[in-house]
């Protein structure tokens, strides 16, 4: 089998390529923008690093509507210079030069015997030879679209070698035929030579991320966090796990789903002056048995994100444990574990002064 080389053109080619009508989205995702009409990538060349070189599979993502043509302009040449206007100029300067007309740049590629395709994104290149590969993308009609996951693939098939020289005739029937199955093994190879990447949870995808939880037993089925806060959780299960059933998880619980920690209550704990004063509201607070624990979130927090926390943390929670979550207003915190009601507000004590700045007194009302 032969070695296959893979050029994969993700954000370090796009921000040197010559984009028109398009932005760069993502790692290696080009989108079209809805309202332009003029829509063009022109990317610097692929190296191959070796004369005659004869180019295999070009590959990509492509989503676009129906009324929408997308054609692909492709030439390969051993040299990186052309002749314009009688002056030796670089290639890759005038392609990527912004300021050069299209229709100059299209010139180029139609005078070195370019090979063109429409609509299509999985594309055989063996008639190309030449050490550097030039792609050029063209989008005609409005609306939406992407490019991504853009790879260029050498020598395009590995099993055209194992025959003998006999068969091995370049762009016969029999060599795309073998080129079928080529590239459905060639696909499988990336994949393989990929699966480190699955498994890294910064950049596998975000499907993935509940699969990974489930295996640790936790279940976070349901899109009740954001991407980043899966990310986030799914990193720290392990260690989540270890302490799973104390104060220390259910506090880092909340700080991930709602962005800061909850003040926890063990009612086992709470301090004697409180619980030899404890009265029918604190009990309904606190519970009454050493088992209860009480869970008080400052902040603000809707129906929807109450049931998410809860789903969450029920999941962690101490064994035999009754838990309480009490949801504050804003202000309505006092010390020792005490809230106020939502109507309710402490007023300081403060000072009277008239017009000319007299004082007075301390405990003055004027009615």
């Amino acid at each position: 089998m032969v070695y296959l080389r893979n050029y994969s053109i993700r954000n370090n080619r796009l921000k040197k390529a010559c984009i028109t009508g398009m932005e760069i989205q993502g790692d290696g995702v080009i989108t079209f923008r809805r309202e332009e009409e003029d829509r063009y990538v022109f990317l610097g060349s692929i190296d191959s690093a070796r004369d005659e070189t004869r180019w295999g599979r070009l590959h990509f993502h492509m989503e676009r509507q129906p009324e929408q043509i997308v054609i692909l302009h492709v030439f390969a040449s051993d040299y990186q210079e052309f002749l314009r206007r009688g002056v030796e100029t670089s290639v890759n300067e005038f392609l990527l030069d912004p300021e050069a007309l299209v229709q100059h740049k299209k010139a180029v590629f139609q005078g070195s015997g370019e090979s063109r395709f429409t609509n299509q994104d999985d594309i055989l290149l063996y008639d190309l030879r030449g050490r550097y590969l030039w792609l050029f993308w063209e989008v005609l009609g409005i609306g939406e679209g992407s490019i991504c996951d853009m790879n260029v693939n050498l020598p395009g098939d590995n099993f055209m070698n194992t025959f003998p020289s006999v068969y091995r005739s370049e762009g016969s029937f029999f060599h795309r035929y073998l080129s079928i199955f080529s590239t459905i093994y060639n696909d499988f190879q990336m994949e393989i030579d990929h699966v480190a990447e699955k498994l890294d949870i910064d950049r596998t995808p975000v499907e993935l991320l509940p699969v990974f939880a489930s295996w640790l037993g936790v279940d976070v089925s349901g899109d009740f966090l954001s991407e980043q806060q899966l990310r986030e959780f799914v990193k720290e299960i392990y260690k989540l796990n270890r302490i799973k059933g104390t104060k220390q998880v259910l506090e880092r619980l909340t700080e991930i789903v709602l962005g800061e920690k909850a003040t926890i209550v063990e009612k086992n704990i709470v301090n004697d002056s409180l619980a030899q004063s404890q009265d029918e509201r604190e009990s309904k607070l606190y519970g009454d048995t050493p088992y209860d624990v009480t869970m008080l979130v400052k902040k603000y927090v809707d129906e929807k994100k109450k049931s998410q926390l809860f789903f969450l943390v029920k999941q962690f929670m101490p064994v035999r444990c009754r838990l309480n979550i009490i949801y504050l207003m804003e202000n309505g915190v006092l010390d020792s574990y005490c809230y106020l009601d939502v109507n309710a507000k402490v007023y300081e004590k403060g000072q009277a002064l008239l017009d000319d700045h007299r004082n007075l007194g301390s405990y003055l009302v004027l009615k």
